[in-house]
C-alpha cells in the first residue's frame, strides 16, 4: 500500500519517495512517468508493507506526539529520507546526522 496525507487543520504532509501522479479531486491515472506534462501533480507517498496482515491501521501522528520508542507498524526498522520515520510528518531539520531516530535494539545501551 501506499500513502500520503495532508493535515489541513495544522499543517504538514505525510509523504514519501514512491512518487506516482495524483491530483486535488478524485481520479484515475495510468502510469506514473511525466506527471506535470500530463497536467498532473507530481507527490511522494510512502510505502507501508502489511506483510499477510487482512487488517492493518497506520497512526498518522506528529513526530513530537509520537515517542522514538514506538515505530510505525508494518514498517519494521525503516528510516525515511532526512531521517524521518514514514508515517510521521516531515519535520525541518530532521533527525540530526549519524542518528537514525529509531531506538537502540532490545538488550543495548544507548
Amino acid at each position: 500500500y501506499y500513502i500520503y496525507a495532508l493535515d489541513y487543520d495544522r499543517g504538514g504532509e505525510w509523504s514519501g519517495q514512491a512518487f506516482m501522479c495524483s491530483r486535488d479531486k478524485e481520479f484515475t491515472i495510468k502510469g506514473t512517468e511525466n506527471c506535470l506534462a500530463r497536467g498532473f501533480d507530481r507527490t511522494g507517498f510512502f510505502e507501508v508493507d502489511t506483510g499477510e496482515q487482512r487488517a492493518w491501521t497506520v497512526q498518522l501522528t506528529e513526530s513530537n506526539e509520537q515517542p522514538a520508542q514506538q515505530r510505525v507498524p508494518g514498517i519494521p526498522g525503516t528510516v525515511g529520507p532526512g531521517g524521518n520515520v514514514p508515517g510521521l510528518p516531515n519535520s525541518p531539520g530532521g533527525t540530526p546526522p549519524g542518528a537514525s531516530g529509531l531506538p537502540p535494539a532490545p538488550g543495548t545501551k544507548r
